[in-house]
């Protein structure tokens, strides 16, 4: 009971501060300049209050609080099976969230620092393991592009953020998979959606839900090519797509 009344604290804080820096920055720079900025790790305090979001966010799923992509959270707390996929994880928000729905559950994420976060929240349930890696379209190594914030590091960069470059290893969903079936993958890697759909295993998922990262020609493809797989598919956001078999 604590840890609930500490956690409502916490979120309560947390808002308190959050809501007049970036009201004020956007008062400031106007919102097109902020976000340029922001994207640019020059507002230290912004991305600290950013971490302590995300980690407000694993308390939520772990308390039962589903605050973050309502849509998305409950239409896949719904959802229950054998093997969950977690690609793109980061400290653990749908993890959690999914973690009593299934049976083993595999949480994906390849930024060391989100990941060791992400061993700490979920070491207290035994049917989770934590991969440091990313999936792509190929076993091997990528660059993997680490953001000032937590949550936006991609191997594909999408514009030019002061990105610090790191070397990762990188697998498939198919050597994941190996000849096990997954109920559901969730993707969110910030533009690595059509590589992880390379190298997936046909018929071996029966559920996606997938953030599309790219503007309407990246939701577009990914429609386009989830279809063509055999899936029924529907928005359940503006950039969240469900597709099942």
């Amino acid at each position: 009971m604590l840890d609930l009344i500490k956690f409502k604290i916490y979120t309560f804080a947390f808002w308190v501060l959050y809501i007049p820096v970036r009201v004020g920055l956007r008062i400031v720079y106007g919102k097109e300049r902020r976000d340029k900025l922001i994207l640019q790790g020059r507002f230290p305090l912004y991305h600290k209050l950013k971490e302590i979001q995300y980690s407000l966010l694993w308390s939520s799923a772990k308390f039962g609080n589903f605050k973050w992509e309502l849509n998305v959270s409950d239409l896949l707390k719904s959802i229950k099976g054998e093997l969950f996929i977690d690609i793109g994880a980061s400290v653990g928000y749908y993890t959690l969230l999914l973690a009593s729905n299934f049976d083993e559950v595999l949480a994906i994420e390849p930024e060391p620092k989100s990941a060791n976060k992400l061993r700490q929240n979920t070491e207290h349930l035994n049917n989770i393991r934590v991969i440091e890696e990313a999936v792509s379209n190929v076993d091997g190594e990528t660059t993997l592009y680490v953001s000032p914030t937590i949550g936006w590091h991609t191997i594909t960069p999408q514009n030019t953020a002061p990105y610090e470059p790191t070397k990762i290893k990188t697998c498939t969903l198919k050597t994941i998979l190996g000849d096990r079936t997954a109920s559901l993958v969730k993707v969110d890697t910030e533009g690595a959606e059509l590589k992880i759909l390379d190298g997936a295993p046909a018929n071996k998922v029966r559920a996606w839900l997938i953030e599309a990262h790219g503007g309407e020609s990246r939701k577009r493809e990914l429609e386009a090519r989830l279809t063509g797989y055999g899936y029924e598919s529907v928005w359940i956001t503006d950039t969240h797509i469900y597709a099942h078999s």
